[in-house]
């Protein structure tokens, strides 16, 4: 190799290479992260959730989104949508899974986050918490 060549492989195939190399790396490290993650079962929550944030949600739900039964569909899947969102790994950190049913012609959704508990002699127990997200009609 000439000294001009050696020159311009050097400008320009060192940063390409080292830009490559970063990428790889990063892939690779959010890769075993994630399995990591779902191998120990464990959920990072991102942030703790505050008395505003919990009243926001409820404005969301019950004025924007509003009514949530039967004869407001588009309301109970809003508010489906919205809760999945919110609790889901953008926002709050959760993996929601969801247990479609169907009632009559209606096609229904339970949410469900599986938070198991961090004491390995107590992790078999389960503790259920449940709540409707669908609301009285009026």
């Amino acid at each position: 190799m000439t000294q001009p060549q050696t020159i311009r492989f050097l400008i320009l195939g060192l940063p390409a290479g080292l830009i490559i190399t970063g990428v790889i790396a990063m892939f690779i490290y959010f890769r075993l992260e994630d399995k990591e993650k779902a191998r120990s079962g464990h959920v990072q929550v991102r942030r703790a959730v505050s008395a505003e944030d919990l009243e926001a949600h409820v404005t969301t739900l019950a004025g924007r989104i509003g009514e949530r039964n039967d004869a407001a569909p588009q309301g109970l899947a809003g508010a489906r949508k919205y809760i999945q969102s919110t609790l889901g790994p953008a926002n709050l950190g959760f993996r929601v899974s969801r247990q479609d049913f169907t009632e009559g012609e209606t096609e229904y959704y339970n949410l469900i986050i599986d938070l198991p508990g961090t004491d390995e002699k107590r992790r078999e127990e389960v503790i259920l918490v449940g709540a409707n997200y669908d609301s009285a009609p009026g």
